[in-house]
């Protein structure tokens, strides 16, 4: 049977992607940690665009208070992607998408390359059939860009030292841009990934001299040069910011004592997590001598299948590993690591189909094949189908129900209210009271973004901590109050504030998943006798942002 055109190869894969990851994108709220890129990127779409915004899209910024905690890229996309098609939930998840389509793209045409059709295709098709990348890929998150990125770098670093032609230099350039990519949405956090190819080449090979390639340079240089231009940018903007930066460490997510467990069970816990796919790892294993074939035995699979399934197999095991020693405890992030096994389950169907079932196949190589195959390749389709099925019904459609969409609108309802009572009158601000919130942009951002989509009129900033503001008559404070994750001495947010809500009257409660919150009218001044017209504070940030 002859294979597809390449055409209908990939247009069967969006397709595919389409139903998997744009139906139904826009059909729940924010929640967990998407506000926390919505938000920056709904302001820079405020600011205006790029050329007309000043630093805006150079210092993002979080309910006015500069947010770098992560990099920018995932903001850029998703100002974009709502620039064209509005300010909703669909656009601000689509940028995802788009990177899971992407990188389904590169992983069917490098596979397609290295072991012909059907093989690519079927390495396209296990991308996105991937159970673990279908949050990430159905999320307003920065986690399927920066591994998407992540994964296109290490496929076509791998692509580049394992093509024969002469256009090796044009997948170290894709690689290059990728890179950049990856840096600009996560940092640092993907590069075991793309590093761990090279050695695992040399090893299979059992040369050094396989990586010893000029081309390989563009791996370098493209995004030396990129991120160069972009810090330097930033940096430039960050100095024209007046106040405090919001940033955050990275040795939060490295070596602690107390997770020691979990740092020494990463690569067990890591491969769990990449299953069905990671089954593929044991047809891969070294060979026992037995299993050799003799000298001119044919083997059933052609070198360069083989080669490959083991070149990325072993750069899978290196970046787990390397992930571990680095004191990575949370096996979602290794995440990128993923992106190489869909060639690998594409080289080991390779290998099942071009023997007699299993013929040749011994010891775990042969037990991983049962497995793998369930009797037939194509049983993993119906099985993984069901499984989307069920991740849309028991674990996105309870994540969704967890948004603050109506406790923004509640809230939006009462700041209106709250409006109408603010003072007035000569130096009084026509926009009405600040909200002055901390935890609840810590733990869940999307409530203020719904209530401004609700009432346009709502200015929220970002005060850290919340009982440093000094607020006007009229402004108001939100509160946390629950003791989640809290130390038994810790004090609550409310307890911290009570010397200044000794002014305040509670005009409103609300829940939002675990956490609860208060909200609070100043009525009073603490600092005079007579309270002052509503004022607006000194600016946080250069003037010129959103």
């Amino acid at each position: 049977m002859a294979a597809l055109p390449q055409w209908a190869q990939a247009a069967g894969l969006l397709a595919l992607c389409a139903i998997l990851f744009v139906v139904g994108l826009g059909d729940r709220g924010l929640a967990y940690s998407e506000g926390h890129r919505v938000g920056p990127a709904w302001e820079m779409l405020d600011a205006g665009m790029p050329w007309e915004a000043g630093d805006a899209w150079l210092v993002p910024r979080l309910f006015e208070t500069p947010y770098l905690r992560k990099p920018p890229a995932m903001m850029w996309a998703i100002a974009t992607s709502s620039g064209l098609l509005g300010k909703t939930e669909f656009a601000a998840r689509l940028p995802s998408a788009i990177a899971m389509a992407v990188l389904v793209l590169v992983s069917w045409r490098v596979t397609t390359r290295w072991l012909g059709s059907p093989w690519g295709l079927a390495a396209g098709a296990a991308q996105a059939l991937f159970p673990v990348f279908w949050s990430s890929a159905r999320s307003a998150e920065i986690e399927m860009l920066h591994a998407a990125c992540a994964g296109i770098a290490a496929l076509l670093v791998a692509d580049a030292l394992l093509r024969r032609d002469r256009l090796g230099w044009l997948s170290a350039l894709g690689a290059g841009v990728a890179l950049a990519g990856m840096a600009l949405a996560k940092g640092p956090a993907g590069l075991p990934v793309v590093a761990a190819v090279l050695p695992a080449a040399c090893i299979v090979r059992w040369s050094i001299g396989v990586i010893a390639r000029p081309s390989l340079a563009l791996v370098l240089v493209v995004p030396g040069l990129v991120l160069g231009l972009v810090s330097w940018a930033m940096a430039e903007a960050l100095g024209r910011v007046h106040g405090p930066v919001i940033t955050q460490d990275v040795g939060e997510f490295l070596w602690e004592g107390s997770k020691i467990g979990r740092i020494l069970t990463l690569p067990g816990a890591a491969w769990a997590s990449m299953l069905p796919a990671g089954l593929a790892l044991f047809l891969f294993l070294p060979r026992r001598r037995a299993e050799r074939p003799e000298s001119g035995e044919a083997t059933g699979l052609p070198p360069r299948a083989e080669r490959v399934g083991r070149v990325l197999a072993l750069a899978w095991l290196i970046a787990t590993l390397t992930y571990a020693a680095i004191g990575v405890s949370n096996p979602r992030y290794t995440l990128p690591a993923g992106t190489l096994l869909p060639p690998v389950v594409a080289a080991a169907l390779a290998l099942w189909r071009t023997r007699a079932e299993e013929g040749g196949l011994r010891g775990p190589r042969r037990g991983a094949a049962r497995v793998l195959w369930l009797a037939w390749p194509g049983s993993w389709i119906i099985v993984l189908a069901v499984g989307f099925v069920g991740f849309l019904v028991w674990y996105e459609a309870p994540r969704g129900r967890t948004s603050g969409d109506e406790a923004g609108a509640g809230l939006a309802a009462v700041l209106e209210r709250e409006t109408t009572r603010s003072p007035s009158g000569a130096g009084a601000d026509p926009r009405g009271p600040i909200v002055w919130a901390d935890q609840l942009v810590e733990c869940r951002p999307e409530v203020l973004l719904y209530a401004r989509r609700w009432n346009p009129l709502v200015r929220a900033r970002w005060n850290k901590p919340l009982e440093s503001v000094e607020p006007a008559v009229g402004d108001i404070l939100i509160v946390r109050t629950d003791r989640h994750a809290l130390g038994d001495a810790e004090p609550t947010e409310r307890e911290r504030c009570t010397p200044m809500l000794g002014h305040a009257e509670r005009v409103h409660a609300f829940d939002v998943h675990k956490y609860s919150f208060e909200v609070y009218a100043v009525r009073s001044s603490p600092a005079v006798d007579d309270p002052p017209a509503a004022r607006t504070p000194e600016p946080t940030a250069d003037p010129t942002g959103p």
